[in-house]
């Protein structure tokens, strides 16, 4: 959906807008959605252990470096033995150019446990900047934060069903969507 004063404050689905397709779902005024992400971003929680459970959920160790040592003195070693067969003129210069870029490439692709817990707290902080400047927003504002947060809402008869976040804060979404229901499921009275 896309929204301007074009059609009235309101969001209107792209394809209906170019008159493509019909589309069965309805003008949203303006507000309505921003007012229901709103209310979702306000009890949004980052928790404490967030590092440590979203790389676990990723499968990976937060702690040991012991794979990501093994995969770069392998790649280092490769590198190596195509240097000698360069070198020894067993490999011509185009093809070892290629290769040793290849696996420079994937030497430089390897992050440590470290640069990953400083890109999840350095994503962490931003998302909670976000879900904090969403208060003293206006219409505009928001309209911003939401498309820096997300890279698809999904709405339904002027209802916000499903969103998806963009990658970076993903593995955030998840651990809220799991509290929520670990929350809901521990509350006989809340609603299923």
């Amino acid at each position: 959906m896309h929204g301007n004063g074009a059609w009235n404050g309101s969001y209107i689905c792209y394809a209906k807008s170019q008159r493509r397709e019909a589309c069965s779902q309805p003008l949203v005024k303006l507000g309505v959605l921003e007012e229901q992400l709103g209310e979702y971003l306000a009890t949004f929680h980052i928790p404490e252990d967030y590092q440590q459970r979203i790389l676990e959920h990723a499968g990976q160790d937060a702690s040991p470096l012991d794979d990501l040592e093994s995969r770069r003195a392998s790649l280092e070693s490769r590198l190596a033995r195509l240097q000698d067969l360069y070198e020894l003129g067993d490999k011509n210069r185009e093809d070892y150019l290629a290769r040793r870029a290849e696996i420079m490439a994937e030497l430089a692709s390897l992050k440590p446990a470290e640069d990953r817990k400083i890109d999840l707290r350095n994503a962490a902080e931003l998302l909670g900047r976000f879900c904090q400047a969403w208060t003293f927003a206006d219409l505009e504002q928001k309209r911003k934060i939401a498309r820096l947060i997300f890279e698809e809402i999904w709405v339904d008869n002027k209802k916000v069903v499903a969103v998806r976040p963009r990658p970076q804060f993903v593995g955030f979404f998840t651990l809220d969507l799991f509290d929520r229901r670990k929350r809901r499921d521990s509350n006989p009275r809340s609603p299923a």
